[in-house]
């Protein structure tokens, strides 16, 4: 298996997107981000109402109280437009009330809430809150990201599932900005957590991980990719490509496609002799797994799978590169290590 000359790359790219655009793409890619977000929301939900809220609430009958208290910091009228903002924000769904929330004053009291590990309920909430208004416009996120990235290095940790996939959608709405949002996730050491997250947590988690990732390598610069390889992301991806809901994997295999892309670039510029990232993916046997996607019986899935390897692979007789000019890279070669690209924000 040998790398098919660059050449045709661009080609071939710019034949089978010619009809979506750069904006529809990103809004085709945010929207299916909402869809699966609200599943995992209404999931999380149905089991808080019908079972945990109601649980704790009987364990700890003052805990409501306590929080809302005086004592708390919050007023009953701060705790009531929380869970005003955040479940308008639910009921709303194509046109989310975005603003309103944020006139209201409320943005701070969300993200002070964040912090309340002793009342996950509050966190599920703001969480939630926060998410919404970090899908809205880029202004909109930016108010997101000032005050609440520092807590969220915290609930990428938390032990409450719920309020850390919430954590991990807010993350892919930062991401999916540009590279500023991204580098401002990258500075705040998220990148290591989100990719070990895609690898061990539950689906509802692990998907808004994923989505966090791929984003960064839409909009990321080729300095912010190489770090996010360097994280361990294409091993992440690769071992997604088993997943069978078709929205996943195609999140995978553009992450897997922007990577490689960059790699194209590394190689063109006389960098390296072949694409590392081609070989990273032969590395933990995903080459297979890709081919297989040929056979998917989603459309997009297929035309994606075969994109990549006709851009990135070609066989040629069926030869193998012998043993002695074989690359040796792997995932934690440490001729990949790649610092923090710089960036002007800085979370210490």
């Amino acid at each position: 298996m040998s790398l098919r000359p660059s050449e045709q790359a661009g080609l071939r790219r710019s034949s089978f997107k010619a009809s979506v655009g750069a904006a529809d793409g990103l809004g085709r890619r945010v929207s299916s981000m909402d869809g699966i977000r609200k599943e995992v929301r209404s999931s999380a939900l149905r089991k808080r109402r019908c079972g945990g809220a109601q649980a704790a609430e009987g364990a700890h009958p003052e805990a409501h109280e306590k929080t809302v208290g005086s004592a708390s910091g919050f007023s009953r009228r701060s705790i009531f437009v929380l869970e005003a903002g955040g479940y308008l924000l639910v009921a709303f769904q194509q046109n989310p009330p975005i603003q309103e929330v944020i006139n209201c004053g409320v943005l701070p009291c969300l993200v002070r809430l964040l912090s309340r590990e002793d009342y996950p309920e509050l966190q599920f909430e703001a969480a939630w809150a926060l998410t919404n208004i970090a899908s809205g416009t880029s202004e909109n996120t930016m108010l997101v990201v000032k005050p609440a990235l520092l807590v969220l290095r915290q609930l990428i940790h938390s032990e409450d599932k719920d309020v850390l996939a919430d954590a991990c959608w807010a993350l892919s709405y930062l991401t999916h900005r540009d590279e500023a949002h991204t580098q401002a996730v990258i500075n705040g050491n998220l990148i290591g957590p989100l990719v070990h997250l895609m690898g061990t947590a539950e689906s509802a988690i692990s998907n808004g991980a994923a989505w966090a990732i791929t984003n960064a390598t839409c909009g990321g610069t080729h300095d912010q990719i190489k770090y996010l390889v360097s994280q361990g992301c294409i091993k992440a991806f690769c071992d997604f490509l088993g997943h069978s809901d078709p929205r996943i994997l195609k999140v995978c295999l553009e992450g897997l496609e922007n990577i490689l892309m960059v790699g194209e670039a590394e190689k063109s510029l006389g960098n390296c002799d072949i694409n590392m990232y081609a070989e990273m993916i032969e590395d933990v046997d995903a080459l297979d797994k890709i081919e297989d996607l040929q056979n998917h019986d989603n459309i997009t899935i297929y035309h994606m799978a075969v994109r990549l390897l006709e851009t990135f692979w070609v066989e040629e007789d069926d030869a193998m590169p012998s043993e002695e000019n074989a690359p040796q890279a792997s995932i934690h070669d440490t001729k990949l290590d790649v610092s923090v690209p710089p960036g002007a924000f800085n979370f210490g």
